[in-house]
C-alpha cells in the first residue's frame, strides 16, 4: 500500500468500525433516534445543532406531504438513523463500551482539525453525558504509524478511561 496517499473521512471511520469489530474487548453502544433528539431538545446547544442539521435531515429524510393545495416536509425522527443524529448533534461518530466505561469518540483523518474537534466535545459535554457518555476523545486515524491496529485502539481507550482526550490509531 502506499503510504503517502490520504485517508478520507469516511474511510477512517469505516476503518476505526472494522478495528472494534474485530476486537471482542468493545463492543458498540446502540442508542434510539427518539431518544437522541429529546435530550437534544432539552438544551440550548441542542436546540442550535438541531436548528443547523434540520435542513439536512429533511433534504435527506424528510418526506413531501401535500395538504390543501400546500407540500410540505413530514420528518419522522425514527427513520433517520441514530449514528446520523449522533454524528450531527453530539459530534460522535462511535460509541463504545469498554470496562464499564461507554466512550464517544469523533474520529478525523485531519490532523489540522484534532484540535476544534476536542473544543467541540468539550463544549457539547452536557449533551453526550446526557445520553450516559461517560468520556470522549478525538481519534486521529494514521496510515503511517506502526503496530498492531486492535491492541493500539485498546491501549488508546484505557488512555481515554484516565483522562486522555487526543488518540491516535494506526491502520
Amino acid at each position: 500500500m502506499n503510504k503517502n496517499t490520504t485517508i478520507c473521512g469516511f474511510a477512517g471511520e469505516n476503518l476505526f468500525n472494522q478495528l472494534v469489530a474485530a476486537c471482542q474487548k468493545l463492543k458498540r453502544v446502540k442508542f434510539s433516534s427518539h431518544q437522541l433528539i429529546k435530550v437534544a431538545q432539552k438544551s440550548t446547544i441542542g436546540r442550535q445543532r438541531l436548528a443547523r442539521a434540520l435542513p439536512y435531515f429533511n433534504a435527506e429524510y424528510g418526506i413531501p406531504v401535500r395538504h390543501k393545495e400546500r407540500y410540505y416536509i413530514h420528518l419522522n425522527w425514527e427513520s433517520v438513523p441514530a449514528s446520523v443524529i449522533l454524528d450531527y448533534l453530539y459530534g460522535i461518530d462511535c460509541t463504545i463500551s469498554f470496562l464499564g466505561w461507554t466512550i464517544g469518540v469523533d474520529i478525523t483523518t485531519n490532523h489540522y482539525a484534532v484540535e476544534s474537534k476536542q473544543n467541540k466535545l468539550q463544549q457539547l459535554a452536557p449533551m453526550w453525558q446526557a445520553i450516559g457518555i461517560d468520556r470522549t476523545a478525538v481519534c486521529m486515524i494514521d496510515k503511517q504509524c506502526q503496530g498492531d491496529s486492535a491492541t493500539d485502539l485498546v491501549t488508546a481507550l484505557r488512555q481515554v478511561i484516565k483522562g486522555q482526550t487526543r488518540i491516535l490509531v494506526a491502520v
